[in-house]
């Protein structure tokens, strides 16, 4: 994330069961209007982000836990094993928001 622009970069790693706890923690220290792109399906049980994006390998039958997190997604950008491509600037973080601009 670093390489792709971002100037700071925090990693949790927990157990399920903690990991609200863990981002409640790490909020403590992060700017209030800081544009946050976060990599956990199991923080979205908690949370409701402004924009949840689910990037989804194509498979015959979906994982358990992406099932419900597809029904949750704003957009979800489906992609075969190796071949990722999201259209450019097809997100962006406009009045301290992150927003879909799919145009």
């Amino acid at each position: 994330m670093l390489k792709a622009g971002a100037s700071n970069v925090y990693f949790i790693e927990t157990d399920c069961e903690y990991v609200y706890p863990a981002f409640q923690k790490l909020s403590e220290i992060i700017p209030v209007n800081a544009a946050i792109i976060c990599e956990s399906g199991t923080l979205r049980k908690y949370i409701k982000p402004s924009l949840l994006i689910l990037v989804n390998t194509i498979e015959p039958i979906p994982k358990e836990s992406a099932k419900d997190l597809m029904q949750m997604a704003d957009k979800i950008f489906n992609f075969e094993y190796g071949n990722l491509q999201i259209p450019y600037k097809s997100v962006v973080f406009i009045d301290h928001q992150w927003k879909l601009n799919l145009a």
